[in-house]
């Protein structure tokens, strides 16, 4: 959405400089967000250009990406092969998905208000552990949140001129998508 030819250029060659970081960050659940982010901003910008250079991006990544980036990727797989891990993926995955299905005691117990902050041992999954320390009236209010400042920049995207803002305003929807 920036109109200067030489501040666009300049924001893209900063958008392919900030990547390079985040790909040696070996986040898989980052890797995830940012495709999230990326269909959110091919959805929400309606430029046909944009979606065609994600797409090509997509499709290209097996073949550009580092080669550690791949291989910290197949992990989630090669992982599972060893002793403990019986649902066919790495502990960690497996580990988050274990703590949603120990979720249904917490519901059993305290479903509308949770258990309270602190409730239980340290659970690496954000959804769960807003749900059993703060239940489904907690865990409704903290969607809300996120859903009105996307409903913001919604609005903000909209109603801009083009220019910077406008761009930093689609961003913003599509880094709440990422979050969640």
């Amino acid at each position: 959405y920036e109109s200067h030819f030489a501040k666009k250029w300049a924001l893209a060659a900063l958008n392919i400089l900030l990547f390079i970081p985040f790909l040696f960050t070996f986040s898989r659940t980052s890797y995830i967000a940012l495709m999230g982010g990326l269909v959110i901003l091919a959805v929400l910008a309606r430029k046909k250009q944009l979606n065609c250079i994600l797409f090509f991006l997509l499709l290209l990544s097996p073949f550009i990406l580092p080669a550690k980036v791949k291989e910290r990727i197949a992990f989630t797989w090669t992982d599972a092969k060893y002793e403990g891990r019986t649902m066919g993926v790495d502990f960690s995955l497996q580990e988050r998905i274990h703590s949603l299905i120990n979720l249904k005691g917490v519901m059993k117990v305290s479903p509308i208000f949770g258990m309270g902050i602190g409730s239980s041992h340290y659970i690496d999954n954000q959804y769960a552990r807003t749900i059993q320390e703060v239940g489904i009236v907690g865990m409704g209010l903290w969607l809300w949140i996120f859903l009105r400042l996307f409903k913001m920049s919604r609005w903000l995207h909209q109603n801009l001129e083009p220019g910077l803002f406008k761009g930093l305003s689609l961003g913003y929807a599509a880094g709440i998508v990422c979050i969640l």
